[in-house]
């Protein structure tokens, strides 16, 4: 992908095996940094922090009081985003006591709110404040609508501009620019800004000015190619997951941007892109192409563990997810769902040898699932 190669995404990772070239992390920070190289930790390298760490009891209860002060009280944010991804960034610190101001846009108004497929509402289609959509993503903040093309509006914005922490928005790159608030105008507005832009590509690279939607970014990633049964039979990506995944990182961004500044007293852009924000989370499927290990989608199997999967089990649209990682749990499922005479057999006495005849373990898996209700499963 020539956008990540441009913007140093990728990340060259040295353990027992050699170097190898993996995926990097979801935006560049602090102040545009990137980790180039990382070193994997070795088998046993940290046992010691086993031993320094205190247990935690499972049952163990904290009570918080109603009167608390919430973690980001006194944190302002000047929210320009709209539909998912940046909305749902936001409402992360919203969530948590941020004063999150959500400017609307006269001119191009939000379609969450007024357009009727995303009205997602039992009631009329037509009332822009009843969208469930809008709501859900634009809870506990704050909201004023500018005309941004005035100059009225944009002097508005400005005077919000000088009174928040952190800005953040999810145009197309150029989009700030052509009001005249890129990142330099906002400092000069306010030093110390935070500045979170979340274009689909980023701000820099070959292909900086496409505009992306979620679906878009997640095939641009190559995750929807890894998400199927196989390479014939590709499913795809949830509807609007790409946004999901860029406003948690985003989230994140704000606050390591926050933490960054109450250290060093220094405001930054971090420049998110929302192709590397969904990259970032395709797990090992670089490092196994770099090894010449295939990444074609393999349904919900595993590449070291079996049986590994989804079974149907009794009622209507119900299942169960079973995950065997040893021969002790290999033998005690092969007793659960009276499979005996398995246990020993050498044709299965290794997640290798079961992977080879996983069709029909499965077939049998599922023939017990079947019969017994989620809950019995586990």
């Amino acid at each position: 992908n020539p956008q990540l190669n441009d913007r140093d995404f990728f990340t060259d990772v040295t353990g027992d095996h050699g170097t190898y070239r993996d995926l990097g992390f979801g935006f560049a920070f602090p102040e545009g940094r990137r980790i180039g190289t990382l070193e994997a930790a070795r088998l046993g390298q940290h046992q010691e922090l086993l031993k320094a760490t205190s247990p935690v009891a499972v049952n163990e209860t904290h009570e918080f009081s109603g009167g608390s002060t919430p973690s980001l009280e006194g944190v302002r944010v000047l929210d320009l985003t709209w539909v998912l991804a940046g909305p749902y960034g936001t409402r992360i610190l919203a969530d948590h006591g941020a004063d999150v101001i959500k400017v609307e846009s006269i001119g191009r108004p939000d379609p969450t709110r007024f357009a009727p497929f995303m009205h997602l509402s039992r009631g009329p289609h037509d009332n822009p404040n009843t969208s469930g959509y809008f709501n859900d993503v634009n809870r506990n903040k704050r909201s004023i609508t500018l005309d941004t093309r005035s100059a009225e509006g944009l002097s508005v914005l400005r005077d919000l501009i000088r009174n928040s922490d952190v800005v953040v928005e999810n145009f197309s790159s150029s989009v700030m620019d052509k009001m005249g608030l890129g990142y330099e105008q906002l400092r000069e507005l306010n030093p110390d800004i935070i500045y979170v832009s979340m274009s689909g590509m980023g701000h820099t690279g070959p292909r900086k000015d496409w505009v992306s939607y979620a679906d878009i970014v997640s095939a641009s990633t190559g995750l929807t190619a890894l998400t199927g049964w196989n390479a014939d039979d590709v499913v795809g990506v949830i509807y609007g997951h790409g946004d999901i995944v860029a406003g948690l990182q985003a989230g994140v961004a704000m606050l390591a941007a926050l933490d960054y500044r109450d250290r060093t007293g220094r405001g930054q852009h971090v420049d998110l892109s929302q192709l590397e924000a969904m990259a970032a989370h395709m797990g090992t499927s670089v490092l196994r192409a770099a090894r010449s290990q295939s990444p074609d989608p393999i349904g919900n199997s595993h590449h070291e563990l079996a049986p590994h999967g989804v079974y149907p089990c009794l009622g209507s649209d119900r299942w169960c997810s079973i995950a065997i990682r040893d021969t002790t749990e290999w033998n005690a499922l092969c007793r659960i769902i009276e499979a005996e005479k398995w246990i020993g057999n050498p044709d299965f006495a290794s997640a290798e040898s079961r992977q080879a005849d996983h069709e029909r373990l499965d077939d049998a898996i599922a023939d017990w699932t079947t019969t017994q209700s989620p809950e019995t499963v586990m």
